[in-house]
């Protein structure tokens, strides 16, 4: 144990020595906070209403087929006593027939509209990463973090370069 303790401070300092003579620690570090670059930038929160927009025009369509299968079901129940028995049949299949196409169309449409985020999230993580780069280069940012990363703790205010970070995005550059 005193040996491997031993090996460990000693590769410490090696590592110290050698990192002081040939290049310095991380002179500026910025930090970016992501959940307020969504709260406040205007280009995040064009795609939140874009999706949006999408999301309530695909649940109108499934209300709307939604209705029609209970109406044909409630139609069904009222009419079920008069069929014949082969014609009841019939009708509870045409029903399940229904009510499968609509499970169908609305995995279709949670697919499309998970497809559409996933497409989102895409764009925007780019154009994020152009725009922290340009600033880091511009800024000489040694290191650039995302506030809630795991094992970022506590940062001071001054390290914050969000505001910058949105002003760029929502300026298109």
């Amino acid at each position: 144990m005193k040996r491997f303790t031993f090996m460990l401070i000693a590769a410490f300092c090696i590592f110290s020595f050698t990192l002081g003579t040939s290049t310095a620690f991380a002179e500026k570090i910025g930090i970016v906070d992501i959940q307020k670059l969504q709260d406040k930038s205007k280009e995040f929160q064009k795609i939140r209403e874009q999706i949006e927009t999408k999301a309530e025009s695909l649940r109108g369509k499934l209300r709307t087929e939604a209705n029609k299968l209970n109406e044909e079901e409630k139609e069904y129940e009222k009419q079920s006593m008069m069929l014949s028995l082969d014609a009841k049949e019939t009708k509870f299949f045409e029903l399940e027939k229904k009510r499968r196409l609509y499970q169908f169309t609305m995995d279709e449409y949670n697919r499309e509209l998970r497809l559409l985020e996933a497409e989102s999230t895409r764009i925007i993580s780019r154009k994020l990463q152009d725009i922290v780069s340009k600033i880091g280069v511009a800024g000489k940012y040694s290191l650039v973090f995302e506030k809630n990363t795991p094992g970022l703790i506590y940062s001071d205010q001054a390290f914050d370069i969000t505001d910058e970070v949105i002003k760029n995005l929502d300026s298109g550059k």
